[in-house]
């Protein structure tokens, strides 16, 4: 957006947990990209409300803040969206902000992931893909299963690849409809 590259990454605070991670926003200049360290002009967006370079206390967007996610931009609700699951549960999640630097909705559940928490296996990487969308109010979202058992993957191939859904959104400033 504009001359920045904004990304969603997490936090997981002083207790280093991830059941407290929460979501935040880092920045970068298109302009750093022709430089040649490109990372050391990332800026967080801190809990004043300011862009700093510094990691210290940034900005907590949302609960939970996951490891992989996708940003989207929606023009006829203009707001944002991030998919997410919320760890070691079935649900996968939106979340929405008018700014990229929120507020942001709490979590709403929109899918009830049936092979996660199915013995050792585990839900992650909840992603939306607006190019894939056929109307305005559909939604296209991903996630995929794995296991705690490494092994396991190579014996069973409904383990670890992405399984795509469409959850119909409503119309703008509407609930989201299943």
């Amino acid at each position: 957006e504009g001359d920045h590259l904004y990304s969603l990454g997490h936090d997981d605070g002083p207790s280093g947990s991830w059941s407290k991670r929460a979501g935040i926003m880092t920045r970068m200049p298109l302009s750093a990209f022709d430089s040649p360290d490109p990372g050391a002009q990332i800026e967080f967006y801190g809990a004043d409300g300011k862009w700093s370079r510094s990691r210290e206390k940034p900005m907590p967007l949302y609960t939970p803040g996951v490891t992989e996610t996708s940003l989207q931009y929606d023009p006829v609700r203009k707001r944002y969206i991030t998919a997410l699951v919320k760890p070691f549960t079935k649900d996968l999640c939106i979340v929405s902000a008018e700014k990229l630097t929120g507020p942001w909705t709490e979590p709403q559940k929109v899918y009830d992931i049936p092979q996660a928490m199915a013995g050792e296996n585990h839900a992650y990487a909840g992603r939306a893909h607006p190019m894939l969308a056929s109307d305005p109010d559909e939604l296209v979202l991903s996630y995929v299963v794995n296991t705690q058992n490494f092994f396991s993957m190579y014996n069973d191939p409904s383990i670890y690849y992405p399984r795509f859904l469409s959850v119909k959104l409503a119309p703008a400033g509407g609930e989201t409809r299943k």
